[in-house]
């Protein structure tokens, strides 16, 4: 497997580079967890803006 964060450069480059990239990606927790929490806050802020 190959361990990445989410850049899509990185992404672009595996893909090209080795045969079967798709199934051999595995995202790194940090950048996973960054990416959700900070979908989760934009998701709090529009609640809190309607109430």
């Amino acid at each position: 497997s190959v361990s990445m964060d989410m850049w899509p450069a990185f992404i672009n480059a595996t893909l090209e580079s080795i045969p079967g990239a798709e199934e051999k990606i595995a995202f790194d927790k940090f950048h996973v967890a960054k990416y959700l929490g900070e979908a989760v806050d934009k998701v709090r802020r529009e609640e809190h803006k309607a109430l």
